[in-house]
């Protein structure tokens, strides 16, 4: 009787463990699927936002041209009397 007492606790103390366990796992792939659709949106964005190096070397340059020329052109009038 002991033993049958002491083997059912042993297997309900498991079942407890086993199922809390699995309740971790099923959240874990919850929380994993939220984690990549987030992933999915951000990759979206980046995409929509992103700018490569050479674009933004080149709009850089334009800009910088342009202000050399204003400069020139200060400079210009400042030289006359």
């Amino acid at each position: 009787m002991i033993i049958q007492l002491a083997g059912g606790g042993v297997i309900t103390l498991l079942g407890f463990l086993l199922s809390r366990t699995y309740g971790r796992i099923d959240q874990a792939h919850k929380d994993l699927g939220t984690v990549r659709k987030e992933m999915t949106e951000l990759a979206l964005q980046v995409a929509k936002e992103y700018i490569r190096r050479d674009d933004f070397q080149a709009v850089t340059d334009a800009i910088f041209k342009k202000l050399d020329r204003i400069e020139d052109k200060l400079d210009a009038k400042a030289d006359k009397p």
